[in-house]
């Protein structure tokens, strides 16, 4: 999607490993960090699915999340 986005013409894409290092050379605490597979489906099941499989990269987004 990014490649094809005008607005993201300049986007640096960073793997999930180099955005952990990044975070685990500054004064913070890694908190969560979760893979994330977009499904067109809201039924209970999917949304259940999406939370199971957040440790599989299937999809291209994730998060990482710190604190102080």
């Amino acid at each position: 999607a990014v490649s094809q986005c005008e607005m993201d013409h300049d986007a640096l894409l960073l793997k999930m490993g180099k955005v952990e290092r990044i975070f685990g050379q500054a004064p913070i605490e890694l908190v969560e960090k979760k893979f994330i597979l977009f499904t067109p489906f809201r039924a209970g099941f999917f949304r259940w699915l999406e939370g199971v499989l957040g440790w599989l990269p299937l999809g291209a987004q994730y998060y990482v999340a710190a604190k102080r």
